[in-house]
């Protein structure tokens, strides 16, 4: 008799669960008992409402090595009629998972689920930070992680609850080589095999959220590019952009890939000639490179020890048309650059078929101005137009000049802080509304006489509602980026759903903050 053991059963997804109309998907159930059970023992599968269908396979328990007591059996499910009748939205899914023969202190599972239609929109991943610099070491620190996030809807907008997904990504070698957990330093999401499938078999929350922490454990570089399915239903929706890991250490320059070479940007200083907000790059050919390689850039100013990633990377497709000396195939926003200040530019490549980077020389280079920015042209801008306010909470409408006294610090400021503040309407299912949970961003531009800047902001709109079910995203631009500006502002957001961007409507204005 095995001692201690709690006698239970227990199934892989909630009793109430959200299931997707034709969707394929693992029941696993794991088995806890005292005793070693009959080998006849299996699994009876009965259901009233004919919306679920159990496939063909084994229904007998496997003992779990290295555990005793414990045993698992997994079941192929699909959400379809027996009868090949059509299964509409909200209908019912009710089925009963039992032991034969009955095993004392074992009760029979009742399943009482729901049919639903899935926003594909809704699967594609996204990071709290698409780029992780992991340091050459044997051991990469535990603070070293990024979150990956979505939030499952229907086509209504409603959440989605307990529904069973499956992540892979297109290198599977890359996601073994990660630890998985499903919140900070929590509980460990392996990753398991059933059949061909290899990956992460998970569910989303009661509120439809899908959250789950990606810690690398290897020093070398990696792409990770995250892949969500529903089986039958959906198959292999792209994360919003792939997961860079990389080993940022310089090598010693005999091991350097050749230094950037910039469009018009030696001798001298860099300027923007006749207003172009982009430069171009020449990224010289090096050992190994192929199709699916990925080109970072880097920049590091000149008083600062170590680089950071712009956030603008290239995948080659064509190595021989565009990597080589004075081969300018890429282009980067001026904007990666503060004006007057003098940075080192540089590129790291991580070779797309494998796990490995290397690093380039780097390009001194001091930005003096003349790019412009506006908002994107020419796109669909289906969401409401952000909301501007002064350091005192007064709203400032379209067509408004921002000066001054709209930014500076007041004896009776609400806030603390100074500055302008912007807010972005959220809610479920409402026109014009970001829906809750998404990764919003910001961006901000002034074009001047002589030159422009643009900055930009990014975080998750909030999933906690008022009273009018609305959510609000709130994002304070500190005086110190507004002072002394003179000439037209924009503002204006964007939002990726699915691998797709969507935008808000266009805030324009002036603005004169020289200080009085």
């Amino acid at each position: 008799m095995l001692d201690k053991i709690k006698n239970s059963l227990t199934p892989s997804i909630n009793q109430s669960s959200d299931l997707i109309i034709g969707q394929y998907f693992f029941l696993t159930l794991t088995l806890l008992f005292d005793k070693t059970p009959s080998s006849s023992l299996q699994v009876t599968f009965t259901t009233t409402t004919k919306n679920i269908i159990l496939l063909p396979g084994d229904l007998g328990f496997s003992p779990v090595p290295g555990q005793s007591g414990k045993y698992t059996c997994t079941l192929m499910l699909q959400v379809a009629n027996a009868t090949d009748k059509p299964i509409k939205d909200n209908d019912g899914i009710n089925f009963t998972v039992a032991l034969n023969p009955t095993l004392d202190g074992i009760s029979p599972l009742e399943f009482t689920c729901k049919a639903k239609k899935i926003n594909s929109d809704s699967l594609g991943l996204n990071f709290d930070s698409a780029f992780l610099n992991t340091p050459n070491i044997k051991k990469p620190s535990k603070d070293i992680k990024a979150k990956v996030f979505t939030t499952l809807m229907d086509s209504n907008g409603q959440a989605l609850s307990n529904v069973p997904i499956f992540i892979d990504s297109v290198l599977l070698v890359n996601l073994k080589s990660c630890i998985i957990r499903d919140e900070p330093n929590g509980n460990v999401i392996p990753v398991e095999k059933y059949g061909t499938y290899e990956g992460l078999f998970i569910n989303s929350q009661e509120d439809g959220s899908v959250v789950f922490y990606i810690y690398p454990q290897q020093s070398y570089s990696m792409v990770l590019e995250l892949r969500t399915s529903i089986f039958n239903v959906f198959d292999l929706v792209s994360a919003a952009s792939p997961l860079f890991i990389v080993d940022t250490e310089v090598p010693n320059p005999m091991d350097s890939l050749r230094e950037p070479e910039i469009l018009g940007g030696y001798p001298g200083p860099l300027r923007s000639p006749s207003g172009d907000s982009d430069f171009y790059v020449s990224v010289d050919n090096y050992a190994g490179s192929a199709r699916g390689d990925y080109i970072l850039f880097f920049v590091k100013k000149s008083q600062d020890t170590d680089m950071s990633y712009t956030g603008h990377f290239v995948t080659v497709e064509n190595p021989n048309t565009e990597l080589g000396q004075n081969i300018y195939s890429y282009h980067i926003p001026y904007d990666i650059f503060d004006i007057d200040i003098s940075y080192d530019f540089s590129y790291i490549v991580v070779y797309g078929k494998g796990t490995d980077s290397k690093a380039s020389r780097s390009q001194p280079v001091t930005y003096i101005g003349g790019a412009t920015y506006y908002p994107q042209p020419g796109v669909n801008r289906n969401y409401d137009i952000c909301k501007v306010y002064t350091s005192r909470m007064v709203e400032l409408l379209p067509g408004s000049v921002i000066g001054y006294a709209s930014i500076k610090k007041y004896l009776d400021n609400p806030n603390n802080n100074t500055g302008l503040f912007i807010k972005i309407d959220g809610a479920q299912n409402q026109q014009g509304k970001v829906p809750l949970g998404y990764n919003v961003t910001l961006y901000m531009y002034v074009n001047m006489s002589d030159t422009g800047i643009k900055k930009h902001w990014s975080q998750l709109m909030p999933t906690t509602v008022n009273s009018n079910n609305i959510a609000t995203w709130s994002y304070n631009i500190p005086l110190e980026i507004l002072r002394g500006l003179n000439g037209t502002i924009y503002f204006d957001y964007e939002l990726s759903i699915g691998g797709t961007v969507f935008y808000g409507k266009v805030w324009e204005g002036l603005i004169d903050t020289i200080p009085e």
